[in-house]
């Protein structure tokens, strides 16, 4: 089940530019099986979004975005909050009081509303959104680190305000629920992973694939014209700070010498993305068919190392085909 856990409507969130209908009709163009509203310290909208879910037959979750002391808090599965800035950690144990679920929101974004290091002594909070859409990479990746070292459920959301931003990011959930109820007991009980839009479709990543994509799109967002590579040495240090235990860091490091070469680069994309499958040292590049890439493989000839390709049919180059002599 994918889920946008984070989202403003017209017209009790006014910094919004979007409708709730609007948000909807967006989701479902992506293929989201639900969202979640939560509008800036109310939950007004609550009664028509529970009576539109119910005319149209899909799922919408109402929550609130309450700001604390501490920095905004998403959270499902109350009734009342507070009608002042309150303390952060009176809420997040009102909340548990309910039996309901909070997150703490753009833990790091640059808007000095969210939590930063008050992550570690807030008791009770249950997840982090390690991406949010209005976040920079940046400020998504020290929240992925406080996640991790905290213990907590990591949490994707798009936080739009704005219609091209709806299911940027959003949350996997493994079982279909079409009510709060059920929708805050499986985020209580079972795993969540974020996801990320890819243009046709949501990738949903664990740890190692949000540090990638987060390396992505911040060479994105910078406009680097060089092509974005990485090597054994970045993919290591990615490995260690998700926790990869030391004998498999080690292990990768001889597996990736043996498959590619010490000095190979290769593509962050194609490490999370199933349908590519690209090779690059120094001096080559060779895209390969990830259903076919059983056709490659590397070996040491005269003490050089050399990357073969299995040539059974027509080879062309730069559109010429050519013959392999035997």
């Amino acid at each position: 089940m994918l889920v946008d856990m984070h989202l403003h409507a017209l017209p009790n969130s006014t910094d919004s530019f979007i409708t709730l209908k609007e948000i909807v009709s967006l989701a479902k163009q992506r293929g989201l099986d639900a969202i979640c509203l939560t509008d800036h310290d109310t939950m007004g909208g609550r009664e028509f979004a529970e009576e539109y879910s119910r005319e149209i037959g899909f799922p919408i979750f109402v929550g609130v975005e309450y700001y604390s002391l501490w920095g905004d808090i998403t959270a499902w599965g109350i009734d009342s909050f507070p009608d002042h800035r309150g303390d952060a950690q009176a809420f997040i144990d009102q909340v548990n009081a309910a039996g309901g679920f909070c997150v703490s929101a753009h833990p790091f974004r640059t808007n000095n509303r969210g939590f930063k290091e008050n992550l570690r002594d807030a008791k009770g909070l249950h997840g982090v959104e390690v991406l949010n859409g209005s976040a920079d990479m940046d400020a998504n990746r020290t929240a992925l680190q406080f996640c991790r070292e905290l213990g907590l459920k990591a949490i994707g959301a798009s936080d739009a305000h704005v219609p091209h931003q709806v299911g940027k990011y959003v949350t996997w959930l493994p079982e279909m629920v079409d009510n709060l109820k059920d929708f805050v007991t499986q985020l209580r009980t079972q795993d969540t992973r974020p996801a990320i839009w890819n243009g046709s479709s949501y990738d949903v990543v664990e740890s190692v694939h949000v540090e990638l994509s987060n390396i992505i799109q911040t060479h994105k967002e910078n406009k680097e014209e060089e092509p974005l590579v990485i090597n054994k040495g970045t993919v290591k240090d990615i490995l260690s700070s998700c926790g990869v235990k030391e004998e498999h860091v080690t292990e990768f490091d001889k597996k990736y010498d043996e498959a590619f070469g010490e000095n190979a680069e290769l593509s962050p994309q194609n490490i999370i993305d199933k349908n590519n499958f690209q090779l690059r040292t120094p001096d080559v590049i060779v895209k390969v068919d990830p259903s076919k890439s059983d056709v490659v493989e590397t070996r040491v000839i005269d003490g050089t190392k050399y990357i073969l390709i299995r040539a059974d049919n027509d080879v062309e180059v730069n559109g010429v085909n050519i013959k392999i002599k035997k």
